[in-house]
């Protein structure tokens, strides 16, 4: 944050006029220090004048937040193709686009998330959105929006070829930014008449469009860096020491989040416990080797690969033992609880020894993380294949 700061602040400095935009996930799931991130970071947002932001998958999941966010009315947020239930009837998540005029010129901006990240979303038990396809929901929306404004840009929460896809067939989009890509472009690219410009994730980048528009709203030219946020880049001091403080307080709440869960381990009842699959593979060699070849032991990795390694709602599946407190901990590392081990199917260790006849598993316990919307080609018979050890 306080690099792209610094960024800002060089822009102004040369005498241009930053529009500040956000488009998605930039909310935190980490547990324990999540919430207090967020806060800070949005309250940084609202320093720097962030003109609009629409939805990512990870502002759905921490919906609670968001709304409290949403409640601030400082930071507007767009959404061109989500609903949610209220009474029950369908309403509208936010507004779909708002218009702001800067430097004379009426700017429209328009919200929207795709079908993969919208579904990757864990949302609350209690909340029912509605999604709509963008080629759906976006041509009366943009035909309004272009009727009240001069240039109309895209907040798309999609990947790349989705955007090209849905701007090609939809006339009226001056400016699309693409706000769910693990890697950045180097610079803005044109697709007939859409610029396009996508700037990668993780605020490793900052993507910069830069415009020459003319008074009634052409784009006389165009161009553009997405410049990474490294020791390049000025550090806005006032920022940096608030994150360097911000930093210090999460590590206190981390520590004492530790030395709570290392009390509650120890006052666990040491008859039920968690052993982890390195303790298994003492008498279950063959099964143990078996098991490293399955997806089961790579499901931590596949969160690394999706950056929700700190998502507490998706950890569940991808670690052993997350609700007991013998088993996974984002703070201990021995045993090590990451990917679903044995225990995940075959229950407490402790249980083993005392009797060694292993529960069944069974479809039912298996639909509690290959369920619908996590798996939906999940089938009981077929993926007990892959994991049943010969």
């Amino acid at each position: 944050m306080a690099r792209r700061a610094g960024l800002i602040d060089a822009l102004k400095a040369e005498g241009k006029t930053p529009i500040q935009l956000d488009l998605g996930d930039f909310v935190s799931s980490e547990d324990v220090v999540g919430e207090a991130k967020n806060e800070f970071i949005f309250g940084i947002m609202e320093e720097m004048g962030t003109v609009a932001a629409t939805f990512g998958e990870r502002e759905l999941t921490e919906w609670a937040q968001t709304e409290r966010f949403m409640s601030r009315n400082t930071i507007p947020f767009v959404s061109a193709n989500l609903k949610f239930i209220k009474e029950g009837v369908a309403t509208p998540l936010a507004e779909p686009f708002i218009v702001r005029t800067i430097d004379d010129v009426p700017i429209a901006f328009v919200g929207v998330i795709g079908s993969s990240e919208f579904t990757s979303a864990s949302l609350p038990d209690d909340m029912e959105i509605i999604f709509e396809d963008p080629l759906d929901a976006l041509p009366g929306i943009i035909a309004e929006a272009r009727e009240k404004a001069e240039l109309v840009v895209l907040l798309s929460h999609m990947d790349g070829r989705s955007t090209e896809k849905l701007v090609q067939s939809m006339p009226g989009i001056d400016l699309a930014l693409v706000g769910h890509r693990a890697r950045s472009d180097r610079h803005p690219r044109q697709v007939g008449d859409v610029i396009i410009n996508e700037s990668g994730i993780r605020g490793q980048w900052a993507g910069v469009s830069r415009l020459i528009i003319s008074t009634d709203g052409r784009i006389l030219d165009w161009g553009g860096d997405n410049v990474p946020l490294d020791t390049a880049v000025n550090l806005n001091a006032d920022i940096d020491k608030r994150v360097e403080n911000l930093n210090t307080e999460l590590k206190l709440i981390r520590q004492e989040s530790a030395k709570l869960s290392s009390a509650n381990r120890d006052q666990a009842d040491n008859r039920t416990r968690y052993l982890g699959g390195e303790n298994c593979q003492r008498c279950h060699v063959k099964q143990y080797d078996h098991w490293k070849e399955t997806p089961h032991a790579h499901a931590f990795a596949s969160l690394m690969d999706e950056g929700k390694a700190e998502d507490k709602k998706c950890l569940a599946c991808h670690v052993t033992g997350i609700d007991h407190p013998s088993g996974f901990s984002a703070s201990k590392t021995d045993p090590d609880f990451r990917n679903v081990q044995c225990e995940s199917c075959h229950g407490f260790g402790t249980d083993h020894v005392r009797g060694p006849e292993a529960p069944k598993v069974t479809e039912a316990l298996c639909v509690k993380c290959h369920d619908s919307k996590n798996s939906p080609n999940f089938n009981y018979t077929e993926y007990l294949k892959a994991v049943l050890h010969k």
